[in-house]
């Protein structure tokens, strides 16, 4: 893959299972030593392999619900559409923004708790940008299913890692439970010590708190954002329609013993099923996609869109 070695390989893989764990953690499981291992993450996070490290944080259960937006442009240039991505990655309420190749050209996300600010984000965009969009779809996130990133070592299967479920059950977390989740969100490898200067909370206080939001299923894991573009792979999402949804499960089951395909995810407002794929080459797609089609009859129609470039990936908002 690339320049990557067997033993960084490994060393993305641990940290995307458990990014938040300790560089004596991950030497063990990689059998070098600690400070082997700490440059090679450097290295790694220095050449862009690893591009952040992120926290799944089940928004749901506090109170929040993810609408996600896709953006099909017109009459742009390359200006205008840095100067909408920049307006994206800046807004407050936007967790996700990512630029895509196909139907769509720009994926975001944004977090609410009030169908209200739904509204308001729209307006303002649109206000905005209105002459430049051509079609704007919006769903709500439901559930999504994260896998392990099995290829990267070849294993032959995967399990889900974290599922992030628009529960019905909420708990009740103060303001600093909040500031440390914004903290956690945009780095997932926040040092204790940091949190507790930026909060002015004792540093045992904030993993106790820590310990407290991963026992209330807010805090779901800890896995990195991917610079799947340097060993030269795709990152597709293809959106199927089903004619008969009882076999959703055993679809999912399917998508979860297939290496390259990284999560799974039902929104409202757009197609039954979308995966994620990371994957080698198109033909390798493709061949997937066929023999997923041949499997299930009930898929009637499919569609894909490449994913580019992650702009911001963050699981909360600030």
């Amino acid at each position: 893959m690339n320049t990557l070695d067997l033993k960084d390989r490994k060393i993305i893989y641990e940290l995307d299972k458990n990014s938040r764990q300790s560089l004596n953690e991950l030497a063990k499981k990689i059998r070098l030593s600690k400070d082997v291992v700490g440059y090679r993450v450097r290295r790694l996070e220095s050449e862009g392999y690893i591009l952040g490290y992120q926290t799944l944080i089940d928004f749901t259960r506090i109170g929040y619900n993810a609408i996600r937006f896709y953006i099909n442009l017109i009459n742009t240039s390359p200006k205008k559409e840095e100067e909408i991505i920049n307006y994206l990655v800046r807004n407050k309420k936007v967790f996700l923004v990512s630029e895509t190749e196909g139907y769509t050209n720009i994926s975001l996300g944004i977090l609410v708790k009030d169908t209200s600010e739904i509204k308001e984000f729209q307006k303002d965009f649109e206000i905005r940008f209105k002459s430049y969009i051509k079609e704007m779809r919006i769903g709500i996130y439901l559930d999504v299913f994260h896998f392990n990133r099995d290829y990267l070592i070849d294993k032959k299967s995967q399990d889900s890692k974290a599922i992030i479920i628009n529960s019905k059950d909420k708990v009740k977390i103060d303001e600093k439970d909040i500031e440390i989740l914004k903290i956690l969100s945009k780095n997932a490898r926040t040092p204790l010590i940091e949190i507790s200067k930026k909060l002015n909370i004792n540093a045992n206080t904030i993993a106790f708190r820590i310990k407290n939001l991963e026992k209330k299923q807010v805090i779901l894991g800890y896995k990195i954002i991917f610079g799947f573009s340097k060993i030269n792979y795709f990152y597709i999402k293809v959106d199927l329609n089903l004619n008969e949804i009882s076999r959703e499960k055993e679809i999912l089951q399917f998508c979860k013993q297939q290496n390259n395909i990284i999560y799974v995810l039902w929104a409202t407002g757009g197609a039954d099923m979308e995966l994620f794929f990371e994957i080698e080459s198109i033909d390798k797609f493709l061949n997937l996609m066929k023999e997923m089609r041949e499997k299930f009859k009930e898929i009637i129609e499919w569609k894909y869109t490449i994913f580019s470039k992650y702009h911001k990936f963050n699981y909360f908002i600030e």
